[in-house]
């Protein structure tokens, strides 16, 4: 008979999820700013010492927010790059995918902004913004790359010049949804397409040399 009691590490983990998920909640509502422990002990109906029992304090709760939807977020890039079509027809694709995000739900990437300007006050954040960076451009780079494996000034490039660029347009299109200005989801995948048919180009240029 299988045994349907959770191990210790198994509770843990769903407990430090359930956790994750209300810090999520609340941190994209109020900020880190504003944000206390005691609002997200409320939101996940758990007694305060239980978040001082799986974190050590609201920073490593708003890294542990963040890892979760940036995994969620970089899969996505990855199960297209993995899948059928051409490099050009996986790129729309993805920029289809961003678009429909942001549409849907843009609040939901407020938080990577948020970390980001926490992190330049808050050193011990760093190590999670340059491991999520490292994520992001190994799953661009596995997006445009077709057969053979991109050089490594081809990565520093999107490290340095096409990430943040689309970091940049994120960043352009979640405000205007969030202040209230109409954004149209074509003109939002437009501008997604152009960046990523920017790489690919630079990338088309560097092979034919």
């Amino acid at each position: 008979m299988t045994d349907l009691r959770m191990t210790k590490v198994q509770k843990h983990a769903r407990n430090r999820e359930m956790l994750t998920a209300a810090a999520q909640s609340v941190l994209l509502q109020k900020g880190f700013a504003k944000t206390s422990l005691r609002e997200i002990a409320a939101a996940a109906e758990a007694p305060l010492g239980t978040l001082h029992y799986y974190f050590n304090d609201k920073s490593e709760l708003m890294v542990s927010a963040f890892r979760a939807h940036q995994k969620e977020f970089i899969e996505g890039i990855r199960r297209i790059a993995a899948g059928p079509g051409t490099v050009p027809e996986k790129c729309r694709k993805v920029a289809a995918s961003w678009s429909e995000k942001l549409t849907l739900n843009s609040s939901a990437y407020r938080i990577w902004y948020d970390l980001g300007n926490q992190a330049l006050f808050e050193p011990d954040l760093r190590p999670v913004v340059r491991e999520m960076e490292g994520f992001q451009v190994a799953a661009l780079t596995e997006l445009v790359q077709s057969g053979e494996g991109l050089g490594h000034q081809t990565t520093l490039r999107i490290r340095d010049y096409y990430l943040p660029m689309l970091g940049g347009l994120f960043h352009r299109f979640l405000q205007r949804s969030i202040f209230g200005d109409p954004v149209d989801p074509e003109q939002q995948e437009r501008a997604f397409v152009e960046v990523l048919d920017l790489l690919l180009m630079e990338l088309d240029g560097v092979s034919a040399r």
